[in-house]
């Protein structure tokens, strides 16, 4: 990470500010960890529906 806490993103958000918040705190374009995320929901839809739920549920607002 780059140095920064996880946090659901304000400004880089799609739905709840998950992926902006990784990419934000990774230092890493947050439309790459989307790709990610949809790439598991293709290859494994419930573990992506339930890791992207533990984010909006864990990880803290901006």
């Amino acid at each position: 990470m780059a140095g920064r806490p996880v946090r659901r993103s304000h400004a880089n958000r799609w739905l709840t500010g998950v992926a902006g918040g990784i990419g934000e705190a990774a230092g890493v374009n947050p439309n790459i960890i989307r790709a990610l995320f949809a790439l598991l929901a293709v290859a494994a839809a419930p573990a992506a529906i339930i890791i992207y739920l533990l984010g909006v549920i864990v990880l803290p607002e901006a």
